[in-house]
């Protein structure tokens, strides 16, 4: 699966919005492709986000962003009216990515994402620098969190997701959301002080 756009990866979904969501939910389960297109073209960006963030590869983000796209076409059919399209995708990319965590062998390294500030034509080659300089230390550091952790913030960083939205797709209590959100916070912190010193981590 190619992911045309890969690099808006810093907001939550891309440029278009769901509008009338239930709207289409209602279309999604009759089997409407062009509601199918809709809901993909509005919601890939923060799928692969999400998707890579956890994961740490390109590739196998691609991966997970097919295999949920394919389980929402299975399962459009028996959503009940009402159900919250994009907290429903983001639950099903993130326990497929957390499940290909437990199964594979530990995270690769991520290699340098292409952000927003590098195609920015008004930015100066140093804030361009600069920005792929922070952003590649960012998912270096996000990649070496346990991946408990790394869901969390990537969730409530990313995803902008209230903590009890958090609780209720980890499956696990508020205070734990907290406990790992802090952690996470903590460790990054060293992670990329250390970066920034040019010490190996």
């Amino acid at each position: 699966m190619h992911h045309a756009g890969g690099a808006r990866l810093w907001g939550w979904s891309g440029r278009l919005v769901m509008r009338d969501p239930d709207g289409l939910l209602a279309a999604l389960r009759r089997g409407d492709d062009g509601a199918f297109r809709q809901v993909v073209e509005a919601e890939i960006d923060g799928l692969y986000a999400l998707a890579l963030s956890v994961l740490g590869s390109r590739e196998d983000a691609e991966d997970a962003c097919q295999e949920v796209l394919l389980k929402l076409l299975r399962f459009a059919p028996r959503l009940s009216p009402g159900t919250p399209l994009r907290a429903w995708l983001r639950r099903v990319c993130l326990n497929h990515c957390l499940d290909q965590c437990r199964r594979r062998r530990p995270i690769r390294r991520v290699a340098l994402l292409e952000s927003a500030s590098l195609r920015d034509t008004s930015a100066t080659p140093q804030q361009r620098a600069e920005g792929a300089e922070l952003q590649s230390a960012l998912w270096h550091a996000l990649a070496q969190l346990p991946e408990r952790q790394r869901a969390v913030f990537v969730l409530r960083h990313f995803g902008g997701c209230p903590l009890k939205e958090i609780a209720d797709q980890l499956q696990c209590a508020e205070g734990s959301v907290k406990a790992h959100l802090s952690r996470a916070v903590s460790k990054l912190r060293v992670l990329l002080s250390d970066l920034r010193d040019g010490r190996e981590v």
